[in-house]
């Protein structure tokens, strides 16, 4: 019985939390059992990888007019590659804010081209820091970084799908949760 107490007061102070976060970003307005329910659900249920230290996706939708590839980032981040590129481009994904320490910069890849497009990360100053299969780096410095794909001109694209991820964990496998 008392196991069962210290999981009924966790879960009540997780729905007292959620109530309070969303009292505080919306405004104080009233809420509805049905909504505490429904914001509670959409909390733990995101698809996207929590561990993933990504949280804003810069790159845009549509034909990129420094290589001619067609980009379509969905809803999560995920990036998919079509066409030939016509020139060299490093397109900017993402920003991403870190500590000093060690991290990696891992993704899910899939489809056809014909070389292979690189996932690299940049510090504030434009300088290369590490590339995707180049295993973990280490940040000495707090800061500001930018994620980039990095497309070789000549390159096909066949439903190239791209996935970046920054962890701090070599194990965080998924871009969604699976």
């Amino acid at each position: 019985m008392k196991g069962f107490k210290k999981y009924l007061v966790a879960g009540a102070v997780i729905v007292l939390a959620v109530v309070l976060l969303g009292a505080v970003t919306q405004g104080f307005q009233k809420f509805k059992v049905g909504d505490v329910k429904e914001h509670v659900i959409k909390t733990f249920t995101k698809e996207r990888n929590p561990d993933n230290m990504i949280k804003t996706v810069l790159l845009e939708s549509g034909k990129h007019p420094q290589c001619d590839v067609t980009v379509d980032v969905d809803k999560y981040g995920r990036v998919t590659l079509n066409g030939t590129s016509t020139a060299t481009a490093v397109l900017t994904y993402a920003n991403v804010s870190l500590l000093p320490g060690t991290y990696y910069l891992t993704g899910d890849w899939s489809g056809s081209s014909t070389a292979t497009e690189f996932m690299c990360i940049y510090d504030s100053e434009n300088n290369f820091v590490k590339r995707a299969d180049m295993g973990a780096f280490t940040i000495t410095n707090s800061g500001t970084y930018t994620v980039k794909i990095w497309i070789r001109s000549g390159v096909q694209f066949q439903n190239v799908e791209i996935a970046p991820i920054v962890s701090r964990d070599e194990d965080t496998p998924f871009f969604v949760n699976r």
